[in-house]
């Protein structure tokens, strides 16, 4: 299992009318398939959620913006991240700078993510870049022109039970129920690649129902 992300605030509350009815149950799994294809299609994350927001109208304030995390003792780096990485099992043999940051805007948090890097592989205006501002990590590193390599993935949420094409009755709450809604939906962890193949970075991303925006009128 990969590290986990401990909850930082809870979801703010204008996620609320979402209700728990087939209907709705049904579009939000549509919603989720077709934002995790995009993501799972794509070489950088954040203009790939980015465009995603802009296109369902979800949110106009872009780009996204980073808040930082503060974390008292940085966690190593996942075996599975470390060895899709190509880095030996000795932690001082390549060092790794780590980051944990939520990407937000309008005071809402779309994603939460882990990410360890490594600095000799960087220029040192993208490493101030990553220390000093709130650019998240994808645009900082667009220069090197990377591609994205997926390592696993986790369904953390599903608004239809396992089974459903073969359950004949959906779940639903009584008329008017507002549908709970989870802390997350989904993780990926991935590295990143510059263009002549070189891993030179981890990412563990956890996005949260933000980025399912409001239930259609």
């Amino acid at each position: 299992m990969l590290h986990p992300m401990p909850e930082h605030r809870p979801t703010p509350p204008h996620t609320a009318p979402w209700q728990d009815t087939v209907l709705h149950r049904l579009t939000l799994a549509v919603l989720i398939s077709r934002f995790e294809s995009r993501l799972l299609a794509s070489s950088s994350a954040t203009l790939t959620m980015e465009g995603w927001l802009r296109d369902t109208h979800i949110t106009d304030s872009l780009p996204l913006r980073v808040e930082h995390v503060a974390t008292d003792c940085p966690p190593p780096c996942p075996p599975p991240l470390r060895a899709a990485l190509n880095i030996p099992a000795d932690p001082q043999s390549v060092p790794l700078r780590y980051r944990k940051i939520h990407l937000v805007a309008d005071g809402r948090i779309f994603s939460k993510a882990e990410n360890w890097y490594r600095p000799d592989l960087l220029t040192s205006f993208m490493l101030a870049q990553l220390e000093t501002t709130s650019i998240p990590f994808g645009h900082v590193v667009q220069p090197l022109g990377f591609s994205r390599r997926l390592v696993t993935r986790e369904t953390l949420w599903s608004p239809l039970p396992d089974g459903w094409p073969h359950t004949p009755v959906i779940p639903a709450g009584p008329e008017g129920t507002p549908l709970a809604m989870p802390e997350h939906i989904f993780r990926h962890a991935a590295t990143l690649h510059t263009g002549s193949g070189t891993a030179f970075s981890a990412v563990v991303e956890t996005y949260t129902p933000q980025t399912l925006g409001l239930p259609p009128a």
